[in-house]
Order: structure tokens, then sequence, then C-alpha cells
């Protein structure tokens, strides 16, 4: 396992756990299965990237620049910062 699959392996950990953080905290059903389906396509990439490493990481890529897409529209429409949010970054 390189640097890049092992902190692929933590971001995954760190998205399911601000699911759960979201969920603990306000009761959001939405936060939980949104961290944790995002975690799961996140290990599915990281699978993927020790056979194919470009596609691996193309889809782990995509997971994380829809999960910035979806903080952005939240804090454009919220204007707060959460757990979620922190999880992203």
């Amino acid at each position: 396992m390189n640097a890049f699959q092992i902190a692929l392996l933590l971001y995954a950990v760190i998205i399911a756990a601000g699911g759960v953080m979201g969920y603990v905290a306000a009761q959001s059903v939405v936060s939980l299965v949104n961290g944790l389906v995002a975690a799961v396509i996140l290990l599915v990439g990281l699978a993927i990237s020790f056979k194919n490493p470009t596609a691996g990481f193309g889809l782990s890529a995509v997971v994380a620049l829809a999960l910035a897409a979806l903080l952005r529209l939240s804090l454009l429409h919220h204007r707060q910062v959460d757990a979620v949010s922190i999880t992203v970054f």
C-alpha cells in the first residue's frame, strides 16, 4: 500500500466519521447516509486503485470534488460551518 492509498483510506474514515458526527449532533439521517455512502465509494476507489490506480484515484477524486461542491452549496445556503464541512477539508 503506497502513501496515496493510505491517504485515501484515512480520507474515507474521516468522511464516514463526519457522517456519524452529523447524525449524533443533529440527528441528521441525511448526514449519516451521505457520509457512509461517500466513504463506501471512496473505499471502492481504493480497492480499484490496487489494480488500476488511474481509475481508482479518478473515482475518488470525483467523489472528493462532489463533496466539495456540496459543501460550497451548503455554505452558500446556510452561511455556517458544521461537522461535515470540517471533514471535507
